[in-house]
């Protein structure tokens, strides 16, 4: 082929053109050499810059009716030049453009500023004044113009028209033979680039990171003129990470609010539609925002990065032109788009793989934690070492439950969290940012657990949530714990007293009796007149005194909390032997619903009872008593009320009665309660204990 062509360039150029016939040499050598497209298009403009002795050859390549540039030589230097050359953007071709394309002949213009060919703005920029022009132009379809130009106005002669005509011929047979091996290197290069990009985002990367590879991957792809990647956070509202080449610098994030409503719902219509790439074309807010003119920029592309069926960010290409990518190139930055996205997604997977870890870790610790006894401040503090990286602050724990709370301590509840307690509802926000959460045991919530900040996503409330019940559950088996121990404490002290108790009414009981008989057998045998008689009778006196003390304390110490036995179980079982033991008629009603309460509540309100019952028979002189134990949604309430003589100034006593209200009242205070004694109606005294409904 080279051979035909060198003949036929012999032809064109005529016998005494030596010159010329050189010249056109070195395009045959091109024509028969596969290269670039690109290296075809230098070499042509350098040989139409050398051989029309121009300070600037450009090559054109025709797309529709517009002229991009593709090549620029010439007297600046190469960089330079062809930055210039690229920001100045396509040309239209109008109609009268238009015919220099089907003449296939030469046109220049001595002066350009005189002429409407040649844009204003070429003019100005490269100092453009004489100028010559020719189509490339083969099978009789142009594909491109070439164009010489000189810094002065002046005249192309005949010769260099020619030549210029020659090279214009095969300039495009020249294309037309580059075009295979450029096709052939195109995909070459599509398919390195994008090995090259698999092996950058193949490690475990960050996010921030992963998109900064992604545009040095993207320019490498396309040559795009600008590349600008950002990861949306959809929930917060914003741009979290940006990353970008060859534009101004751009700090994130970005709130959404601040990008125009219009992209957003073109790009949100459009994805919805498929998620596939989209032609932006010019756009005055993006040229703005990424400073697009200082980088050539005249149209964009735009690309989803879409993770796990969820649109994550996208990818903003800049091009100099009009889009023109080809099905090969689109698959290209797609499939550059899907490795990005495997990233993301491996970085997801490693991130929940990683919080997994760390919350199990939690979780064991907080099992050890509890099981040391710790109180809510050190379980905190442990806590919140473990979960510093997940970004959640563990601020306090509060439990409804009193056993739980006697075991592990935390705050007192939030009215706020008593509300939504009662209503069953979900976490609530408190003041100071905090976010309470609730905790169950079982399908029973037992108080919540405070953190900051509010804002958790899915996955951090759920871990919340779990760590919380966890604190409920790890604790109420250290509460049960306790319990178990502190009921063979009781069951140990109950049957030490049960002991003490015998022993007191088989010793000191039996003595008293002995001594009552006694000293009752010696009062029958003194005279009635004996100075002794007084003081035999005050012995006997004193021995039913031991005898009732006694008494009393047996009966005090019958009450011993069990599982089988509750209060109002227990003042039944002491209201019937009281009654045996006294002839008074007793009554024991319930209001309310009855619930078992704490041991030593029941225990507090039980001795209440008791004295209150003693107090009544000693001193009231009555022949009914009446309890009444009254179960509220907030409170437990003890009432004895005695149909006596009542509380009088004239009302004898002998310090036990005064002793015994004073202990009623230090026995409520003990569990947090309190004790009033007033006058009954129509007569007689009422005991009214109160106390707060903390159940067992």
């Amino acid at each position: 082929m080279t051979d035909s062509l060198t003949a036929e360039l012999v032809d064109d150029a005529g016998p005494g053109d030596q010159s010329v016939r050189e010249v056109l040499e070195r395009v045959v050598i091109a024509l028969g050499d596969p290269q670039s497209l690109r290296e075809v298009l230098r070499l042509i403009a350098e040989v139409a810059c050398e051989a029309t002795n121009a300070h600037h050859a450009s090559v054109f390549v025709l797309d529709g009716r517009q002229l991009y540039p593709a090549i620029a030589v010439g007297s600046l230097p190469e960089a330079e030049l062809w930055e210039a050359f690229r920001r100045m953007g396509p040309i239209d071709v109008g109609p009268e453009r238009w015919k220099l394309f089907v003449s296939g002949q030469p046109v220049a213009i001595d002066d350009a500023r005189t002429s409407n060919l040649i844009p204003r703005a070429w003019i100005e920029r490269f100092t453009v004044r004489s100028i010559a022009m020719v189509a490339l132009q083969s099978g009789g379809e142009a594909s491109g113009l070439l164009t010489v130009d000189r810094d002065e106005v002046a005249t192309f002669s005949p010769s260099e028209l020619h030549v210029l005509q020659l090279l214009g011929r095969y300039a495009a047979l020249a294309v037309s033979n580059a075009r295979p091996y450029e096709t052939v290197s195109r995909r070459a290069r599509l398919q390195a680039a994008l090995a090259s990009a698999a092996a950058a985002l193949a490690s475990p990367l960050e996010p921030g990171e992963i998109i900064r590879r992604l545009v040095l991957a993207y320019a490498e792809l396309l040559g795009s003129r600008s590349c600008a990647v950002a990861l949306v956070d959809l929930d917060r509202g914003e741009l979290t990470d940006v990353a970008t080449l060859n534009t101004r610098e751009i700090a994130a994030p970005i709130p959404l609010d601040a990008i125009p409503p219009r992209l957003i719902e073109h790009l949100s219509r459009t994805w919805a539609e498929g998620r596939r790439a989209v032609e932006l074309g010019h756009d005055p807010w993006l040229d703005e925002f990424l400073d697009a003119p200082r980088a050539g920029v005249t149209s964009y592309l735009l690309l989803p990065l879409e993770v796990e069926a969820q649109i994550r960010g996208g990818v903003l290409l800049g091009f100099s032109s009009r889009v023109s990518l080809d099905t090969e190139e689109l698959a290209a930055a797609t499939s550059l788009a899907t490795l990005t996205a495997a990233a993301l997604e491996r970085h997801e997977l490693l991130k929940r793989l990683a919080r997994q870890l760390r919350q199990l870790d939690a979780l064991q610790h907080l099992d050890a934690v509890l099981r040391e006894g710790s109180t809510a401040d050190e379980l905190r503090a442990s806590l919140n070492k473990l979960l510093a990286s997940d970004g959640i602050e563990v601020v306090d724990v509060t439990l409804r439950d009193r056993q739980l709370a006697q075991h592990v301590g935390g705050a007192s509840p939030h009215e706020r969290e008593r509300d939504a307690w009662r209503s069953a509802n979900g976490p609530v926000e408190l003041p100071g940012r905090v976010l309470s959460v609730p905790i169950r045991l079982g399908a029973r919530v037992v108080g919540a657990l405070r953190v900051r900040p509010t804002s958790l996503d899915a996955a951090q409330l759920g871990f919340v949530e779990a760590l919380g019940n966890a604190v409920a559950d790890v604790a109420s088996r250290g509460a049960l714990r306790a319990a178990v121990e502190q009921g063979n404490r009781e069951r140990a002290v109950a049957a030490e007293r049960e002991r003490m108790a015998i022993d007191l009414h088989d010793t000191a009981g039996q003595l008293f009796v002995a001594i009552g008989l006694l000293a009752g057998r010696i009062v029958d045998e003194l005279p009635s007149t004996s100075p002794e008689m007084g003081q035999v009778a005050r012995l006997v006196e004193v021995a039913e005194q031991g005898q009732r003390a006694i008494q009393d304390a047996l009966r005090a110490a019958a009450f011993a909390p069990e599982t089988n036995r509750g209060l109002v179980r227990s003042l039944q079982v002491l209201s019937r032997s009281f009654a045996g033991d006294s002839g008074l008629q007793v009554v024991v009603t319930v209001r309310g619903d009855e619930c078992r309460l704490a041991a030593d509540v029941e225990r507090a309100l039980y001795r209440v009872a008791n004295e209150a019952l003693m107090n009544a028979w000693r001193h009231a002189r009555c022949t009914s008593v009446r309890i009444v134990v009254h179960y509220s949604a907030n409170d437990v309430r003890l009432v004895v009320v005695d149909d006596g003589i009542g509380i009088t100034a004239n009302r004898p006593h002998d310090g036990r009665e005064h002793r015994g209200l004073t202990g009623m009242r230090g026995i409520m205070m003990g569990v947090g309660g309190t004790l009033h004694v007033t006058a009954a109606r129509p007569r007689g005294t009422r005991v009214d204990a109160r106390v707060g409904r903390v159940q067992q």
